[in-house]
Order: structure tokens, then C-alpha cells, then sequence
């Protein structure tokens, strides 16, 4: 059975740690942050693993849907790790391109089919053949199905698309809460028309 599940996440991040022996922070830098150069990106909720982030971060300004400013701009997810990524988008941009399939050299994987797993749908539509789910990744069904994951905070907005049937990714931060025009309805433009009907 596949449910979207922030309790998922953080069981995941609990299982890493149990067969790592390593909190999920320092494994995570040691095996996906550092390999990948991705120094401006932090795991814990204080974000004391990057002291960089969390200073910038303090002078980072986030805003409500009606634009103004946000009184709360850090929300934290009680589940950690799940939501708890704080980076920036060259950083993001960089993680996007180690995921597709068509890099072998991805320095996150010694074999490239467990990259490739990663993509095989383990959920559809209700009774349909339509794809859902990739092990985490949602589906959405433009020309080719792309898949990826969003996220929201009380001030900012993020998305990472990826459609490796074309070896074309789509990375977005905006400090808005739930925006959309450039987190989700401009990526018609990049990957074309979205059918919604595939969707049921």
C-alpha cells in the first residue's frame, strides 16, 4: 500500500540511522550533501549542522499569499527529518541533476539501476494504468509523465519536476506561501500540456 505520509518520511530517516549507525544529518551529509558539493544546505530543525544556512536564513523574508510579510516564517515539521531540508536553489538544482537516470555517473549511486528503480511507479490511479507514485516521487501527467515532489512553508514554496524521458528538469523556490504561477502552472511551458483527466 503506498499513502502519502510524513510519518513514511521520518521512518525512513529512523531506519537509516538504525543501519547506519550515524544520526540521519551526519549520514545524509556524508553520503548525498557532501558528494554532491551541496554546502549551503542544511538537515536539523535548528540548523545547526550549516551555521552558513542558519545565518542567512535569519535574514531571509517570506511572505503571505496577499504578499505581506510573514510573522512566522519557520515552520517545523515535529516528524524529523521529514520537511526539514532547508537550501538553496543551486544547491536544489544540483541535487535534481544527480536523480536522473541518463547520469551514470551520478556520485550518489554505485549502480545505476538502483537510480532507475526509483522511477518504477509503485502506485496508479484507483483500478487505471495511470501512474501515481514513484517511491515517493508524485507523477503528473504532462506529455510524459514527470515526476518529483513540492513543498510548503508558512512563507515559502519550492518544486522539483523531472522528466527523464526527455532529461529535462524543472526547479523552483519562491519566498510565497502556496505560490503557484511559477511552482506549478508555468511547468506547462517546460513540459507541456498537463491532463488532468489522467488523473482518475
Amino acid at each position: 500500500m503506498t499513502s502519502y505520509s510524513n510519518w513514511g518520511t521520518a521512518l525512513a530517516g529512523y531506519i537509516v540511522e538504525e543501519i547506519s549507525g550515524q544520526p540521519f544529518y551526519e549520514y545524509v551529509h556524508e553520503n548525498i550533501l557532501g558528494p554532491l558539493d551541496m554546502d549551503d544546505t542544511a538537515l536539523l530543525p535548528d540548523l545547526s549542522d550549516n551555521p552558513k544556512v542558519r545565518d542567512q536564513r535569519e535574514d531571509t523574508t517570506g511572505y503571505l499569499p496577499a504578499m505581506p510579510p510573514a510573522e512566522e516564517e519557520q515552520r517545523h515539521i515535529l516528524l524529523y527529518p521529514a520537511g526539514s531540508a532547508v537550501s538553496t536553489l543551486p544547491d536544489l538544482i544540483t541535487f535534481a541533476q544527480a536523480l536522473f537516470p541518463a547520469n551514470s555517473d551520478s556520485p550518489l549511486f554505485d549502480d545505476n539501476a538502483t537510480l532507475e528503480s526509483m522511477f518504477e511507479i509503485s502506485q496508479y490511479y484507483g483500478d487505471t494504468d495511470n501512474p501515481r507514485n514513484a517511491h515517493g516521487f508524485l507523477v503528473t501527467n504532462f506529455e510524459n509523465p514527470v515526476y518529483g515532489h513540492s513543498g510548503n512553508t508558512n512563507a515559502f514554496t519550492s518544486n522539483l519536476l523531472l522528466d527523464i524521458e526527455e532529461d529535462v528538469g524543472y526547479v523552483v523556490m519562491s519566498n510565497e506561501a502556496q505560490e503557484v504561477t511559477y511552482n506549478f502552472l508555468f511547468a506547462e511551458t517546460i513540459f507541456g500540456d498537463y491532463d488532468a483527466s489522467e488523473n482518475n
